[in-house]
């Protein structure tokens, strides 16, 4: 209620679709921190560096990303520049990184907790292999 409380006051002459839309947006951040700190309490503190630190983290192969999809968990996930959808890198060799791409089923969608969730899957035939200095400077942003 604390973090409500100066919502309420702030905005009590505002529209009540004006307040209902600021509460729903605290409670999704709110969804959203919650998701983030059982995330943290899952990872060990080496994963998360090397996420941090290279701006994506290399799972061990897409049979690794199909669980956690399988799961529901949550995936490091990037977008390229130029290039069209969101991507995900894979393997083990130290220069080349295999990249493959996400699509999602839009029809194939639910709702939990007033934030949409749609089905995603991995599409092997964009499977790549870059290397990983040219993805570091392709990487437009981190999802």
């Amino acid at each position: 209620i604390h973090e409500i409380k100066p919502h309420l006051v702030e905005n009590l002459r505002k529209t009540p679709s004006y307040f209902a839309a600021k509460l729903s947006l605290i409670f999704k951040r709110k969804l959203i921190s919650w998701i983030r700190k059982t995330r943290e309490g899952d990872s060990n503190d080496s994963e998360e560096t090397y996420r941090q630190s290279k701006r994506f983290y290399r799972y061990e192969s897409t049979e690794d990303v199909r669980e956690k999809l399988d799961e529901a968990l949550p995936i490091s996930a990037f977008e390229l520049k130029g290039i069209p959808g969101v991507w995900v890198a894979t393997g083990n060799a130290r220069d080349t990184v295999e990249i493959v791409a996400f699509r999602f089923d839009y029809a194939d969608s639910k709702e939990y907790c007033g934030m949409p969730f749609f089905k995603t899957l991995l599409v092997e035939r964009s499977r790549n292999s870059v290397n990983k200095k040219q993805l570091l400077e392709k990487i437009g942003s981190n999802l």
